[in-house]
């Protein structure tokens, strides 16, 4: 398997550190993921795979040669440095709010319909996770029950009425 360059963006935070725990736990195919977050966190290690990383300022040119992209930064900021990201050639997986009514921006739940992400442009995704563990239920339910009823609970208004 491909070694993938990955990044994380907001590596410090709760979510950022959360994600580089799954990301060794499930064997991903990066052997240094590349950490980022501000100024202030820049400087810091954090461990990955036995080996000791130093934290990276993010800058708008900190992205270039990254295949992907994990965006765990509040909104504000993902909308700051999407477009780096993008402009980089990286696919960005953001998990802010920062583009979930954006209609160029696919929301992306893996067990639903992650084939999406490769028929999208520019390669940006949201993946939040209060919407993605939320339909991959109601997907379960509906593909092996008939789902006969949803409202509410996402980001993007989904509602699904049938029967009576």
């Amino acid at each position: 398997m491909k070694n993938i360059k990955l990044a994380i963006l907001g590596a410090t935070g709760a979510v950022g550190r959360e994600m580089l725990k799954v990301l060794e736990e499930y064997g991903f195919p990066t052997d240094a993921p590349l950490l980022l977050a501000s100024a202030r966190s820049a400087g810091k290690t954090m461990t990955y795979k036995g080996k000791v990383l130093t934290v990276r300022e993010a800058t708008p040119d900190a992205f270039d040669g990254c295949d992907v992209v994990l965006g765990a930064v509040e909104a504000e900021h993902a909308r700051v440095f999407a477009p780096h990201i993008v402009r980089a050639g990286a696919l960005f997986i953001d998990n802010s709010s920062a583009f979930r009514l954006d209609p160029d921006v696919p929301l992306v739940v893996p067990e639903i319909n992650g084939d999406d992400i490769k028929k999208h442009q520019p390669e940006l995704f949201d993946d939040h996770h209060a919407d993605g563990g939320s339909a991959s239920c109601a997907h379960f339910a509906d593909r092996n029950n008939g789902l006969r009823h949803l409202s509410g609970g996402f980001g993007r208004g989904c509602r699904r009425h049938e029967g009576p």
